[in-house]
This record gives C-alpha cells, structure tokens and sequence, in this order.
C-alpha cells in the first residue's frame, strides 16, 4: 500500500539490501529444508562471538519486518526475491517469525537503519500513498483500468455537454 517496488539485486553481496527512489533492491534468498538450522547458528554465532556487530541478526530482522502475513511472502517470491521454497508461504512466515523471537539487537548499530528511515520517509509522503492506492484498486488488471479510463471520460463528456447547453439557453 505505500507504493515501494521491490527488485531482485543480483549481485553476490548477501546484506546488500538498499532503498533508492522507490525501488527496494533485496538480493535472491534461496531457502532450503536447512535453511532455518543455518540461519539459527550463524545468529548464534554473531550472537556470541561479535556482539556488536549483528548483520546476519540485522538481515533477518529486516525481512521479518517486511513480512506481515502469507501475501508479503508470495509477494517476495513473485518478485524472485525467495527462490526454491521448499514449503509453504506460511512455512516461510512462520521461518521468520520463529527466527527473529529470539532475537536482540541494538538500534543504535541497526545495519539497515537508513534503508528503514528511506522507505518510512517514501511511505509516510501522501503522494506516495495515493499513486499506491490507484495501481492496486484502479489499475490492478487491464479491465479495471479501461473501465477507469472509461468512466473518466464519460465524466469529461457530461461536463462539456453541460457546458455547452447552458452557453446554447444563455445565447
């Protein structure tokens, strides 16, 4: 609802995630069945031996947070960000909300804190909002668009004939 396009980075850089003119770029995440275990130990690992510098704790703290339910899940893998799911978009939300509970990090030291303040300033901006709300409730499918289009112009139409017949009694 806030109008951000999300885009696959290809690039190799895991925690490349960065925020530029309403295009969030997330690099590929390729999950598997050990994903969950892999991502567990090397927060473990950050945790314990470099606390604070937290960026594998950060990066799923990120995602977690764009994740609210099983449609920002699909929305990712629409846009290639979660390739090779081996389950569910609600197996993949639950990844994540079980990953991050446990959890802490510093908001002073927030890897991704500037990509947070951009897409909170690009979301908070009413134009933004509004561009938003047009693409998905007006122009979501071909077919609503032309009967937008449509009903526009007949509204043009029955002005200007308006128009014109009272310019036609007043001369």
């Amino acid at each position: 609802e806030s109008g951000v396009i999300l885009k696959v980075d290809k690039n190799d850089k895991f925690l490349d995630i960065r925020f530029e003119k309403g295009v969030l770029y997330i690099p590929e995440l390729m999950l598997g069945n050990n994903t969950e275990s892999q991502l567990r130990n090397l927060i473990a690992f950050e945790q314990c031996h470099y606390p604070w510098e937290s960026f594998v704790v950060d990066y799923v703290l990120f995602l977690d947070s764009l994740i609210y339910d099983r449609r920002d899940v699909q929305v990712l893998i629409n846009n290639g960000i979660i390739l090779n799911s081996p389950g569910s978009s609600e197996d993949i939300y639950k990844l994540f909300g079980n990953i991050s509970k446990g959890t802490t990090y510093s908001r002073g030291t927030f890897y991704y804190a500037d990509v947070c303040r951009q897409l909170n300033e690009h979301c908070q901006t009413p134009w933004n909002r509004w561009k938003a709300i047009l693409r998905q409730d007006y122009f979501s499918n071909p077919w609503s668009m032309i009967s937008t289009i449509v009903a526009i112009v007949l509204l043009i139409l029955t002005v200007v004939q308006t128009y014109c017949d009272i310019v036609q009694l007043k001369y």
